[in-house]
């Protein structure tokens, strides 16, 4: 019977020696684990704040470039209208990319030209049908989004003569 308490005490201390040991261990690897953990948080925080600052940054640039594409825009109709009135083929055609539709709506010409041959004629016969164009405003068009890459002037602009409204 004493060697039966024997046995039992020496596995009980095993035990409670093993128990403390794994304990000792798991607190030692939950404290770096917790400072890693605060740490990453740390990280986390000042990732998120710089995001925000970059967020801002993007949102302002965005605004300022949202003002100069307005402005090429209409820059890019002012100069084919004038290249218009001056009855400058050449000119109108440079206007154009390679793959451009016109669509003409009213008058003789009213039709759907597509492709360079086509859109160069109808400007040739344009240019032959009228005299001079005489192109004058007092307020630029309005230039709006419509999606990424295209702008629209549907907004008629006041030309000299007539009352803005």
């Amino acid at each position: 019977m004493k060697a039966m308490l024997l046995i039992l005490s020496i596995v009980a201390l095993v035990l409670l020696v093993s128990t403390a040991a794994f304990a000792s261990m798991y607190y030692s690897v939950q404290s770096v684990d917790g400072q890693r953990i605060t740490q990453l948080n740390a990280e986390v925080s000042s990732l998120k704040s710089s995001n925000s600052e970059l967020s801002a940054k993007l949102s302002a640039i965005n605004s300022s470039l949202q003002g100069i594409y307005a402005q090429s825009a209409l820059a890019t109709s002012m100069a084919h209208w004038n290249y218009i009135a001056i009855e400058n083929t050449s000119l109108i055609d440079s206007s154009y990319s390679p793959s451009a539709t016109l669509h003409w709506v009213g008058g003789p010409l009213t039709g759907t030209y597509v492709g360079m041959g086509e859109i160069n004629k109808v400007w040739a016969k344009f240019t032959d049908l009228y005299e001079t164009v005489y192109w004058y405003t007092i307020v630029p068009p309005t230039v709006s989004q419509v999606n990424s890459s295209y702008r629209d002037m549907s907004k008629k602009a006041p030309t000299f003569g007539e009352e803005m409204n």
